[in-house]
């Protein structure tokens, strides 16, 4: 170890000895007296830790302006800083942030002279550079229980003694924390898609601050504190001292960080040792995290979220609890248990302690006790009451069994248990108290029925009443101290009642009576029933709730309407709309102001006073049922069901709503531009179709069809017309007469789809009964009908010769589009799973290679139609996907789900490649012909990026495909009907060469012919019909030359078109060519 190290760890050791300031200590003196002194050993004893987490982010050039910002900023929050050794977790967060800041706003700070620059502490590579800044912004975005001791550990290099004396806990508790923060810090890195390789924490030795930055840092802060902070840093540090955590996103590729499970951290990493470098064209960029425009973190692959995931539990809520401080909310529903943070809505992690399966899985309840919210861990020795993040102790008590429930009172002097064991005559209980000062038990009576399951122990606010309540209805309210019974109300004789509320001083019980479907309210003193409220429901929902001041009660209608009364008075002050059908609990925060609901699959908040909701995103506010792209691709637009009566407009670019249209009296079930991107057209469950300026937003017109909700919609290829699905009939509309031009019968229940099939003129009509039709837009006649087994919605490919379809049981499979005619299965069946399953919903990519299906919950899969193996496998969505939807140019993929939610999808390779790059053109070469997509993808981008070896390659070795001559198909499939049985073999085999090109001749023998065998074996080529190896480079090569797309590209893609005209290559070579064409000097897709 260097001198300068062994002063730097001397000098730090001193300065924690007993009797030493602490950091709170310094900073205080600095604030009330002005002690330069004192001031200067803050910024000494911390200013390693600030200037090498500024230098990881801004390298030398700027790191001593944010530096000084650090300690400015520092001394401007002094206030709020009082707890002890907070201020190392602080410095350094604010370091990142100022630093980040400063990289944004001042790049030109980076050109100061290279000579100035200190020895790096670790190999000062690029890859090691973007780690630690990496590193350093993760830290910062943990919370401080868990980034305080990670920072005075590891980049401070304590040791935990030292580390525990700063903060002022025990040795054992700082290394709890530290073990629950390593992991937090490991699952936050493994969002970088990073191997967990590296055996320890990298940070590296730290440098001293030079004394002259140290002494201008001083004055620098001690001027601006009575004269005001320099531009520079007032720049920097911002009119707030309220930072949010902007993470950071370098491109590391191959690195990961894993902590040590105990010990100190290494000081630097091993150099790695030199490996051979082979030429690379493809970009090697890895996926990096990105946010959505709220913040919020978006899945791999997805470059843009449109509304907002915060508070939505991906199933219906049945269970709400909020902490009174308002800080933690929990949902329960058919998902689990999720915690959300109270003030933003994003989701907040379980101690880890607290989500452990298999034999280590323990019990436990999460309440709302005193001031927060505590989980009550059921453990086989004692009960524990824990923070359920932290898992930090708050207290504990005797076990209570696996079938008990607890409730902690809220003076935190007792818990209240609802004790049930099973013995030979079933179930047998009681209600004890147990007094956490005096360690005893008070028995309060027996308990014979089944607690209500959500939350069935409530206490008032000064913990001397506790009432507790059964799932048939029955209610007792005791006295605490004294444990006297106050009020028992009966059974209401009927099961699964919740509706039950105590008032929280104690003296008012309000409940449902089952039988008469009304607010029953007592006086607990008296035990006499109170006046009823007026303005009752017909029908009560699943919950009562008195507010903190207990002079409001809020429940739920029969319907999705909350109804506030006013107690005294005994009548209805107002009413709340929510968004879903289902509401089961609602729960105010202790201070009143705010109402959280259990609002079907999401939480939403609202203001009690004024009935207006407090968590508007934006976005929508019920299930999204469908969108489309603009014809640009510039814009979104996307509908929801039932409560949600606005379209929105998108920008799928940042992320934000452009627009709503406004009008339609219910949810909006089907959205459609009109061809040339002029007119909008949307489709209600209010009947109506109504025309919309997509740029304004403006109202154009209202067709009205009095035919039930409008779910299906489309606008013919020339765009004059619109056909709208009802329930009896399809319409067509006149868009520029503004009237109905005629109606097309339609039997089979609401059409749900509608699509155009532009060469042929037929219309693809699918309806709620099982098939679906194909019509001729003219006559209305119907042509063809499909196979009843294919359940879910047809795609049809661009160029009108496929159909993809899809049954519940995962299969997918491929038609002809002119005869119906089932031709292979794309996709098997997946595996058979309990409960209800849905079709995979489809979508055909522009160029006709690809097929995106979306599954089971967040499952969406884009798969290569030549091969039917999959390219790209996306998960992010928190619920079903209910549709996918690619951009007009190929690039970006949309799918819409139940979440509530869009999500934008990379489908280029840039922000989630498939699979490694090839190591050379050769290998990509090789790798064109292989039948897994994910390696013909990266092959294809390999060789798009180098576009001059792939010109030669592909111009000397594929050749267009040359036509097959009819008469040797005739006289083959004549063989098939040989009376030797080596001929028919023979035949078919040739036949199975021939078929790729002759597919069009081979169906049209199957139909006509009279032959059972034949028809047979012509059914068994067609079947196994599949591209060879050649045959699949050939295909795949024709798209590196589209993604090329110079002339010499085009000149090759129009020798490779002049092919037999059936074959799979010449129609995808003549495609490429119309598609470049049509982009008129548009830079290609790379």
């Amino acid at each position: 170890m260097s001198g300068a190290r062994l002063i730097h760890l001397a000098r730090d050791i001193a300065l924690h000895n007993e009797g030493a300031p602490s950091d709170t200590e310094l900073l205080q003196r600095f604030t009330a007296d002005r002690d330069e002194a004192a001031f200067t050993e803050l910024v000494r004893r911390n200013g390693s830790l600030v200037l090498r987490t500024c230098r990881h982010v801004l390298g030398e050039s700027a790191a001593d302006d944010a530096f000084q910002a650090v300690f400015l900023l520092l001394v401007r929050s002094a206030h709020r800083l009082t707890r002890p050794g907070s201020l190392a977790g602080w410095l350094h967060a604010a370091a990142v942030r100022i630093a980040q800041r400063a990289r944004r706003g001042e790049d030109r700070r980076r050109k100061r002279e290279a000579a100035r620059r200190v020895p790096p502490s670790a190999p000062d590579d690029l890859t090691w550079k973007e780690v630690r800044e990496v590193l350093d912004a993760e830290i910062a975005a943990l919370p401080e229980n868990y980034r305080l001791p990670l920072v005075l550990c590891y980049l401070q290099e304590l040791t935990h003694e030292e580390a525990a004396q700063r903060i002022g806990c025990e040795p054992g508790v700082l290394r709890g924390r530290l073990d629950r923060g390593r992991e937090r810090l490991r699952r936050r890195l493994a969002r970088y898609g990073l191997p967990l390789t590296v055996p320890a924490l990298v940070v590296g030795t730290p440098q001293p601050v030079p004394a002259a930055l140290v002494e201008s840092t001083v004055r620098v802060v001690s001027v601006s504190v009575s004269a005001g902070a320099p531009p520079v840093l007032a720049a920097l540090i911002g009119r707030s001292t309220r930072w949010r955590a902007v993470l950071l996103a370098p491109a590391v590729t191959v690195l990961a960080f894993v902590l040590a499970a105990a010990g100190q951290p290494v000081e630097s990493p091993p150099a790695p040792a030199p490996a051979p470098r082979v030429a690379q064209p493809v970009a090697k960029a890895a996926p990096v995290p990105t946010t959505d425009a709220f913040g919020d973190p978006l899945p791999p692959g997805a470059v843009a979220r449109l509304g907002s995931i915060r508070f939505h539990h991906g199933e219906t809520i049945d269970r709400l609890i909020v902490g009174a401080d308002g800080k933690l909310v929990a949902s329960y529903g058919r998902t689990g248990l999720k915690l959300w943070d109270g003030e933003s809505g994003q989701p907040v992690a379980l101690w880890e302690g607290l989500t452990k399966s298999g034999p280590q899985q323990v019990r436990f309840d999460l309440i709302s006790a005193g001031d927060r919210l505590v989980a009550v861990v059921r453990d086989k020795n004692e009960s524990r009451v824990l923070d359920p993040v932290s898992g930090e102790l708050i207290r504990s008590f005797p076990s209570i069994g696996d079938w008990s429930t607890a409730g902690p009172a809220p003076n935190g002097k007792s818990v209240a248990v609802l004790h049930r064991d099973f013995g030979a005559q079933g179930f047998v209980g009681a209600f004890r108290i147990w007094n956490l000062d005096k360690e005893r038990w008070t028995e309060l009576g027996p308990c014979s029925g089944q607690p209500a399951f959500n939350n069935p122990i409530r206490f008032s606010t000064d913990s001397k009443r506790v009432a507790y309540y059964l799932t048939d209805g029955s209610v007792w309210v005791w006295d605490v101290g004294a444990a006297k019974l106050l009020l028992q109300l009966p059974p209401t004789g009927q099961q699964f009642s919740e509706a039950v509320a105590l008032s929280p001083d104690g003296k008012l019980l309000a409940r449902e009576d089952q039988k008469t479907t009304k607010i029953q309210m007592w006086d607990v003193d008296t035990g006499k029933e109170l006046p009823k409220l007026a303005d009752q429901p017909e029908r009560l929902g699943q919950f009562l709730a008195f507010s903190p001041d207990g002079k409001t009660l809020v429940g739920a209608t029969n319907v999705n309407v909350l109804r506030i009364w006013d107690v005294a008075a005994r009548k209805k002050l107002r009413d709340i709309q929510s968004h879903d059908f289902q509401v089961f609990q609602a729960a105010f925060t202790g201070d009143g102001k705010r109402l959280f609901v259990a609002d079907g699959s999401r939480v939403s908040v609202w203001d009690p006073a004024t009935g207006k909701p407090l968590d508007d995103t934006g976005g929508h506010r019920y299930v999204i049922h469908d969108a489309t792209w603009s014809p640009d691709g510039a814009r979104i637009v996307s509908g929801a069901s039932y409560t949600d009566r606005v379209a929105r407009v998108w920008d799928p670019t940042t992320g934000r709503k452009v627009l709503d249209l406004v009008g339609h009296t219910s949810g909006v079930e089907s959205v459609a531009y009109s061809p040339d991107g002029t007119l909008l057209a949307t489709g209600s469950q209010d009947g109506t179709v109504r025309l919309w300026e997509p740029a304004t937003g403006k109202e154009l017109h209202s067709f009205a069809a009095k035919d039930g909700m409008v779910r299906g919609l489309v606008f013919t290829p020339d765009g004059k017309s619109l056909v709208s699905g009802g329930a009896k009939a399809l319409h067509v509309w006149d868009v520029a007469g503004r009237k109905e031009a005629r109606r097309i019968p339609h039997a089979g229940g609401f059409v749900v789809q509608l699509t155009f099939l532009r060469n042929s003129g037929r219309l693809l009509v699918r309806g709620g009964a099982p098939g679906i039709r194909v019509i001729d837009f003219e006559t209305g006649k119907e042509e063809l009908r499909l196979a009843e087994k294919w359940s879910g919605r047809a795609a049809v490919s661009p160029d009108e010769r496929y159909l993809a379809l899809s049954d519940k049981d995962g299969t997918v499979g491929l038609a002809d589009a002119s005869t119906g005619r089932e031709l292979r299965i794309l996709v098997g069946p997946g595996p058979k799973e309990t409960g209800e399953r849905s079709s995979p919903v489809l979508g055909f990519s522009p160029d006709g290679r690809t097929l995106a299906a979306a599954f089971g919950p967040g499952d969406v899969r884009v798969y290569e139609v030549a091969t039917g193996t999959e390219r790209f496998r996306f998960t992010g969505h928190i619920s079903a996907p209910w549709g996918v939807r690619f951009s007009p140019d190929g690039t970006r993929l949309c799918t819409f789900a139940t979440d509530r939610t869009l999500l934008i999808w990379d489908v280029t390779g840039e922000r989630l490649a498939p699979a490694p790059a090839p190591n050379n053109v050769d290998a990509a070469w090789t790798d064109l012909a292989v039948l897994d997509a994910r390696k013909g993808f990266a092959a294809i981008r390999y060789l798009s990026a180098d576009s001059a070896a792939a010109l030669k390659l592909i111009t000397d070795r594929v050749k267009p495909s040359a036509p097959v001559d009819p008469k040797i198909v005739t006289g083959l499939i004549a063989k098939l009907g040989s009376s030797d049985f080596t001929e028919r073999e023979r035949a078919s085999k040739e036949l199975t060469e021939l078929a790729l090109s002759a597919a069009m001749q081979l169906r049209d023998a199957a139909e006509k012919s009279d032959v059972p065998e034949v028809r047979t074996r012509l059914n068994a080529v067609l079947k196994e019909t599949r591209l060879s190896g050649e045959h699949l480079r050939a295909f795949r090569a024709a798209e590196v030359l589209e993604r090329i797309g110079t002339p010499e590209a085009q000149k090759v893609l129009t020798r490779l078109a002049t092919g037999d005209p059936d074959f799979v290559l010449t129609r995808d070579a003549a495609g490429a060519l119309s598609r470049l064409k049509s982009k008129r000097g548009a830079p290609s897709v790379r």
